[in-house]
């Protein structure tokens, strides 16, 4: 007969499994850091799907970018991630034409919470978690309308159709990324038509968006994706929080005339 196989021991079966758990938290940070480049590149991918449409649609139309009108309605809050005005207003139809009819594939960044963008109800206030520049303008400066054009403030001349972004409230109240920061102070902020405050007591609809938040000013360094108006996408990789990266600079996002509290959106200069 031959010998009866040695079963493992509790004491073996415990090595081995701590082993196993030891391996696992060493290879995590690794699988991590995988999936984050990996969803870099889908964000990537899907600004250059914005730029293919945005090109080609506008060849089609006379060369305009579509008219944005949810950004200016009401009271000159002029967000361009914004897609349905707080009181009126839809850019959702026109993008559709130039983007395809899912915007939820071309406008939910990989790297934030999906939402539904497209079935939001009526009332709420949609925003994308990208900073959409084309056909948008800032307090009568020049603005992206057609091909070729860039649009302006404080002197810098810009070229970007559309971004990641980054924004701050100079306050320091709080600041939001369309991607995490490296040292992992910002966390998810998700709402599906709700979680209103300003914009449910202005039209009863609440909010859609998928973003990060801190209610912090410091955050640490951050990875952008960032289309041009040649159709290039190019990443920005470790920008600097504030002021502090002289690849960027500081523009409002929401223009209130002489409010203390606007909130400012950093671009590359291009």
């Amino acid at each position: 007969m031959s010998p009866r196989p040695r079963a493992f021991t509790l004491v073996e079966l415990l090595v081995v499994i701590t082993i196993i758990v030891v391996l696992l938290a060493l290879l995590t940070p690794a699988m991590d850091r995988a999936i984050y480049y990996a969803e870099l590149a889908v964000c990537a991918a899907r600004l250059d799907a914005n730029g293919a449409g945005m090109i080609s649609g506008a060849a089609a139309n006379q060369r305009r970018y579509p008219e944005r009108l949810a950004h200016m309605a009401p009271f000159n809050v002029n967000i361009p991630s914004t897609l349905t005005g707080l009181v009126g207003g839809d850019d959702r139809p026109g993008l559709r034409a130039y983007l395809g009819l899912d915007l939820n594939k071309v406008l939910n960044d990989p790297l934030t919470t999906p939402v539904d963008l497209d079935g939001s109800k009526p009332t709420t206030w949609v925003q994308t978690s990208y900073a959409l520049w084309y056909g948008w303008e800032l307090a009568s400066q020049p603005s992206m309308r057609r091909l070729g054009d860039s649009w302006t403030w404080d002197g810098y001349r810009f070229n970007v159709l559309a971004q990641d972004f980054e924004v701050n409230n100079w306050s320091g109240a709080f600041r939001l990324s369309s991607h995490p920061d490296r040292s992992g102070i910002l966390v998810p902020f998700v709402r599906q038509d709700a979680g209103g405050l300003q914009q449910e007591a202005l039209n009863g609809g609440g909010e859609t968006t998928s973003t990060w938040l801190t209610s912090s000013a410091v955050i640490g360094l951050l990875d952008w994706n960032v289309l041009y108006t040649d159709g290039s996408v190019i990443r920005y990789g470790d920008v600097q929080p504030y002021d502090a990266d002289e690849r960027v600079v500081s523009v409002p996002r929401a223009w209130q005339g002489s409010d203390a509290s606007v909130k400012w959106i950093r671009v590359p200069k291009s």
